[in-house]
């Protein structure tokens, strides 16, 4: 049996609705010592279940010691997941260990190569890292090719475990290490494919460094709109919260980063919007909470940054509204909102009056109960906004 199939073997016969929940699984568990161990390695490998409790399944399937190895790889894999390289390397060391007492001294040989790989792949992070932050990187050394080819090497190592999360995240480094000697254009285009490849919660991290590493690339060759996407692309996985059920884990539209703002400023300087952009791509927009800005005065310079950031939302109350017959065209609207100190807006007044009660005043309602502004003391102030809706949006 190949190595490949090491964790699947150990999963095959489970039932196919698995709990998403320790509290669940608890209850749902086998008395017979074999077909618990399945099922616990079954929601171990379960990226819907928080991980906590999947390493803890994991921890637990080790009472059954046919299943010791696969319950050691399982905590390695999900260790990767969350970061834990060190504990990592002990599942590793403890996986060899078990396939060794087991007179498996092929498969012990392959995870004690997989081992010294991750050890390889932290090194070359760290020359990534550096190189990234230099100006004009300098050629590569011939130990830093030794190291390149090493962790490429390694590729079919971690594939043959089962470790997807760590394969991606292998391919992304070697391709921000492909940049940084000149070959921008094929490493953007591999951090393409892996972000649009690596599915699953579990990859989640790694689809942010894919498209962060890929909207630097994007806007160095001035292709903003791209870049912007990519960077608000990680934003979306940059929200997911492996630490979570997934079901108990609720969509924001807080969830545009620092970094995706300043982007979107960048690229409205040269046309490009990336409100509709990022309709066009996503189905929806992200925002940036200017509430979570320290308080100050009320700047109207900043005020500009927050209506750019939140007004996709109020276009899209004038589309709907016209596709739903609202009579809004060749009509002057004019908009007044106040905006607390917190920061939210509490309230705003829509003229002409014909249009309040319509299915456009109740949008416009959802819109500002979006809105955040930066935080503010003195007394309220108000912003106004009017414009005509033509015959053509």
């Amino acid at each position: 049996m190949g190595l490949a199939l090491l964790l699947v073997s150990a999963l095959a016969g489970a039932a196919p609705d698995v709990a998403e929940t320790w509290a669940k699984l608890q209850a749902e568990l086998p008395a017979d010592p074999a077909r618990r161990a399945t099922v616990l390695l079954r929601f171990a490998a379960n990226d819907q279940a928080a991980l906590g409790d999947r390493l803890r399944a994991a921890r637990a399937a080790r009472a059954h010691a046919p299943r010791r190895a696969a319950s050691h790889l399982a905590e390695a894999r999900l260790c990767g997941v969350s970061g834990q390289l060190g504990a990592r390397a002990r599942a590793l060391g403890r996986a060899a260990a078990a396939l060794g007492k087991d007179g498996e001294r092929a498969r012990q040989e392959h995870v004690q190569r997989v081992r010294a790989a991750d050890a390889d792949l932290s090194r070359l992070r760290q020359l990534v890292d550096v190189r990234e932050k230099s100006a004009v990187p300098p050629p590569l050394t011939p130990a830093d090719e030794g190291l390149r080819r090493q962790v490429s090497d390694a590729l079919p190592a971690w594939q043959a475990l089962d470790d997807e999360r760590q394969l991606a995240a292998a391919r992304v480094l070697l391709a921000r290490l492909r940049a940084s000697t000149g070959d921008a254009a094929a490493a953007e285009q591999e951090l393409a494919a892996i972000a649009e490849h690596s599915a699953g919660r579990d990859r989640a991290a790694v689809r942010v460094e894919a498209q962060r590493a890929r909207a630097v690339l994007l806007e160095q060759r001035n292709d903003l709109e791209a870049a912007a996407l990519a960077s608000l692309g990680a934003d979306r996985d940059a929200a997911v919260d492996v630490k979570k059920p997934a079901s108990r884990q609720f969509a924001t539209p807080y969830q545009k980063s620092k970094a995706s703002l300043e982007l979107c400023r960048r690229a409205r300087a040269q046309g490009v919007e990336c409100g509709r952009a990022e309709q066009r791509r996503f189905g929806s927009t992200l925002h940036y909470d200017f509430s979570k800005e320290p308080r100050g005065t009320f700047d109207p310079a900043v005020n500009n940054e927050v209506l750019a950031d939140y007004d996709t939302l109020l276009r899209e109350c004038v589309r709907t509204a016209v596709k739903e017959r609202v009579p809004l065209t060749q009509t002057l609207i004019e908009l007044e909102w106040a905006v607390g100190q917190d920061g939210r807006v509490p309230g705003y007044d829509l003229r002409p009056t014909r249009l309040r009660g319509t299915s456009y005043d109740r949008c416009l309602r959802a819109a500002f109960d979006v809105f955040r502004y930066p935080p503010y003391a003195g007394e309220m102030q108000h912003v106004r906004l009017s414009f005509e809706v033509g015959g053509e949006l």
